[in-house]
């Protein structure tokens, strides 16, 4: 690789916690012998880590004439929240329907799926 060469980074994050944390790459440049000193290029920018809320976000789900907004700025409203544990217990014995316990989260996010 030549100084004129162009070479793609790509950078994975394992993000272990939502919010902010500084990022620092040092690319240091490889030299023939200890006699001379290598360059480096430090990249530094900060990574945000969990769900992005955007502010000016609306979404709505159109079926035919009806529109339902399932967000509004950024947020996901009220029952359409993701529940992604739903248990059953049973009825009673007189034959009554099962009692729905869901576990719902409050993090901003919304799932559509294929077509």
């Amino acid at each position: 690789v030549t100084a004129t060469d162009e070479v793609e980074i790509s950078i994975v994050y394992s993000c272990l916690s939502a919010g902010v944390i500084g990022v620092e790459l040092a690319l240091e440049q490889a030299v023939l012998s200890a006699a001379h000193a290598p360059e480096v290029l430090h990249l530094h920018w900060r990574k945000h880590c969990g769900d992005s809320v955007y502010r000016y976000l609306d979404v709505f789900l159109k079926e035919n004439n009806n529109r339902t907004q399932v967000v509004s700025k950024g947020r996901t409203l009220p029952g359409f929240v993701h529940c992604p544990k739903q248990a059953a217990e049973p009825g009673a014995v007189d034959g009554t329907k099962p009692i729905i316990k869901t576990e719902c989260s409050a993090d901003p996010a919304l799932e559509v799926g294929p077509k």
